[in-house]
């Protein structure tokens, strides 16, 4: 009961106070944790216990084994318990077939999922859901539509899981007659479509080649005459994908107003392709507002916008619109790892009072690129703005210092933020001491590793300083540096 309840610590509390414990108790326990991700690999952990207890697992307990091995995707785990399985002669058990195959599936290796799947004898629709997923979900497109049309073939009827999951992957491959032929056989089987079948069906239609957008269009229409069924935040989201390139006065400002009827104006989700719309629709006005309803406002969103005035400008992005410092800090430092300084530095201009962070996130950036001077110049223009550099920005001027040769800079920089109450972290004495290293320094070096408070981190130091010795041919001092490294 209390595993069914997310309450693992309870559920472990009651099984160590079990006197007697036997293959149920531990069964029970096993598979609580093979349900929960972040507690997976202690499913693992129990077995072992069974085996001192005198007790051999089930077929039960194979199942959670392997939902755990699932869990964490690792094939190891997952392969050795097949040879167990083999071993305690639960090969022929369907439960532990499917849960192998899931297994298999989730860990990429498709050919010993279809394996197993050939081995099930009797397969109901939960095997054929799970090999026709597990092939689609591996990138093995074909492979999962064969299955799908066998299962047919097979007179085993497909599920609105089913569907779904074959439609989506027509939408995938540009598949516009095979959706069309899917489709067709859901109408006439008269099955109940659901929420996610009417929105792969709408992805469908979208995602083809054929662009059929008014088809996505009369879905929706469809969909919004079911009384039971309700768009939610993705059906919304597809059709305004679906209709975006159309006229946004016919198709995308409808649209929009049933999104805020339905309550859905400030959804993120929802927002991004409005934006996305609009800006197609050279409305950036549109835009704009419709990016105001939004309040919770995430990286993928800020991006729509930025590169929507980016297209509409010809590449100078021009917004009017007010940046949240977090999401610019965080659009800066993804374009700069990215290798786009340009538009980490066109981002950072749309701050009109950048504060700390934001100029932490464009000095980083200066100087992950090796653009020391423009570092200088960044660090100078904080000054200007009257804000108090921490220990990020000292860490980012190093760093450049560091990969520039730039030791007097460096010497500066480490001195000022001493007399300024910065203290010097791991990273900072580890900038240094390699700053140093380079220009030949060993003396500083050495005296700078002795001076870090970080016992943990001189380790490292002390090999930085070592691996110059043997550079320049210092003697003594890799000698020395070389002993100091072996005592820690």
């Amino acid at each position: 009961m209390y595993s069914r309840c997310n309450s693992l610590s309870e559920a472990k509390k009651i099984f160590d106070k079990t006197p007697n414990r036997n293959v149920v108790s531990y069964n029970a326990l096993i598979s609580a944790y093979s349900r929960a991700p972040n507690h997976s690999n202690l499913a693992f952990r129990l077995v072992p216990q069974m085996g001192f207890k005198c007790l051999s697992p089930n077929g039960a307990t194979f199942t959670s084994l392997l939902q755990a091995a699932l869990l964490v995707e690792d094939r190891l785990i997952g392969s050795s318990l097949h040879a167990l399985l083999v071993k305690f002669g639960f090969l022929c058990d369907v439960c532990v077939q499917i849960a192998l195959l899931g297994m298999y599936s989730n860990c990429g290796d498709s050919e010993s999922a279809n394996a197993i799947f050939a081995c099930i004898d009797g397969r109901d629709v939960v095997a054929w859901n799970s090999t026709i997923f597990g092939n689609l979900r591996n990138g093995k497109i074909k492979e999962g539509l064969a299955f799908f049309f066998d299962m047919i073939k097979f007179g085993v009827s497909p599920t609105p899981f089913t569907y779904s999951t074959v439609l989506s992957a027509c939408g995938k491959v540009g598949n516009y007659d095979w959706g069309i032929a899917i489709h067709a056989r859901i109408v006439v089987s008269n099955i109940v479509v659901d929420l996610p079948l009417q929105n792969a069906l709408l992805d469908m239609y979208f995602n083809c080649e054929h662009g059929d957008d008014i088809r996505a269009m009369e879905l929706f229409v469809k969909l919004k005459g079911i009384p039971f069924l309700k768009p939610d935040e993705y059906t919304f989201a597809s059709v305004i994908s679906a209709t975006s390139a159309l006229l946004a006065s016919d198709y995308g400002k409808p649209l929009h107003g049933q999104v805020t009827k339905s309550g859905m104006e400030s959804s993120v989700f929802v927002g991004t392709t409005l934006v996305s719309m609009y800006f197609k629709n050279s409305d950036s006005e549109s835009a704009e507002a419709a990016f105001s309803m939004i309040l919770k406002k995430d990286v993928v969103l800020w991006t729509e916008m930025i590169m929507g005035y980016s297209r509409m400008a010809d590449g100078a992005i021009k917004s009017g619109c007010k940046v949240e410092m977090s999401v610019c800090g965080s659009l800066i430092n993804m374009y700069a790892k990215n290798g786009n300084l340009q538009a980490a530095t066109s981002i950072f201009s749309l701050l009109s009072y950048p504060d700390l962070k934001s100029w932490n996130a464009i000095l980083g950036a200066y100087s992950l690129h090796g653009m020391a001077e423009d570092a200088m110049k960044l660090f100078d223009d904080i000054l200007k703005h009257e804000l108090k550099p921490d220990q990020v920005t000292f860490l980012s001027l190093l760093s450049a210092c560091n990969h520039s040769g730039l030791v007097k800079r460096g010497k500066f920089f480490w001195a000022y933020m001493k007399e300024n109450g910065c203290t010097a972290g791991p990273k900072h004495y580890s900038c240094m001491v390699s700053l140093l290293c380079r220009a030949e320094l060993l003396d500083d070096a050495e005296k700078m590793i002795k001076d870090s408070p970080y016992s943990e981190e001189r380790l490292e130091l002390w090999r930085t300083l070592l691996s110059s010795g043997l550079t320049f041919r210092n003697l003594e001092k890799g000698v020395h540096a070389g002993g100091s490294n072996s005592n820690g």
